[in-house]
């Protein structure tokens, strides 16, 4: 597993002393928080509330079994939805469920 220090490490080149220990306290700060999670997903080009609720009646199921397989929490296990267009009345369903939502230039993660 590649850290976020590592991933980070080559832009530092590109900050002065300042801002890499900026980055660098930040950097140690996220890696302490971090913790193993797991992330199920639907793609769609167009996700419809018909869609996310059946998703997420198959991710309740499952949920609880991943959780143990992999050693962690159920709060760990997260359903996301990968899509261009979600009407706001869906967006509002994913969010109410407590998904996350990614369209190709952003991400919306309630909470």
């Amino acid at each position: 597993m590649v850290s976020i220090a590592g991933m980070l490490q080559h832009y530092r080149q590109a900050f002065d002393d300042h801002q890499a220990k900026v980055l660098a306290e930040a950097t140690v700060q996220i890696e302490a928080d971090l913790r193993p999670a797991a992330v199920l997903c639907e793609v769609k080009t167009n996700i419809t509330s018909h869609e996310v609720r059946e998703f997420m009646e198959t991710f309740e199921r499952v949920r609880p079994q991943l959780a143990r397989d992999e050693k962690l929490d159920p709060a760990d296990v997260h359903p996301l939805f990968f899509g261009y267009r979600a009407s706001p009345e869906t967006r509002g369903l994913i969010a109410d469920r407590g998904g996350w939502l990614a369209f190709p230039k952003g991400m919306i993660v309630p909470g």
